[in-house]
């Protein structure tokens, strides 16, 4: 918990689960005392969480959690309904091969989730669902889109 990464995964969970809003600060001074370290480690872990997307930092005021409106999910969407399919066909033979397991097991964990009314288990079974068509098109392009698309879409999604 010391650690940068330690830190890091702390702060992404409460950020993912919602304990820190969108649009909230993530005061250092507060964060240190409450985690008992000091601010080094928690500046790499904002770092590391500004470069995933998560937090923007401002000058002179701080680090906030990124806010995502429904315009820019809507713009997402419109784009990811035509580079999908196309994720999809050249994904198609390593996911009816080698990568059907890790289909179905995902297949399921999603409807396990929707049956529990268990809401981060489905969202993040919805976008690893989604990953997969990107990661295993072999396209580094579409994989870059969907690296930057996820984040957003887990924090509107998590709200």
């Amino acid at each position: 918990m010391t650690t940068p990464d330690g830190v890091y995964r702390t702060l992404r969970a409460a950020i993912l689960d919602g304990a820190v809003p969108p649009g909230g600060q993530l005061r250092e001074a507060h964060i240190a005392a409450d985690l008992g370290i000091s601010r080094s480690p928690l500046r790499e872990a904002l770092t590391k969480l500004e470069e995933e997307g998560l937090v923007v930092k401002i000058p002179y005021r701080g680090a906030f959690v990124v806010e995502v409106s429904a315009r820019e999910v809507a713009e997402i969407d419109s784009i990811r309904l035509r580079v999908e399919p196309y994720a999809a066909e050249l994904s198609a033979e390593a996911l009816r091969g080698a990568e059907r397991p890790q289909l179905l097991q995902t297949v399921e964990d999603l409807r396990r989730a929707m049956e529990e009314d268990d809401i981060p288990a489905s969202i993040d079974a919805h976008l690893r669902f989604h990953r997969l068509f990107y990661d295993l098109s072999g396209h580094g392009v579409l994989q870059s889109l969907w690296n930057g698309w996820e984040t957003k879409l887990r924090l509107h999604l998590s709200v």
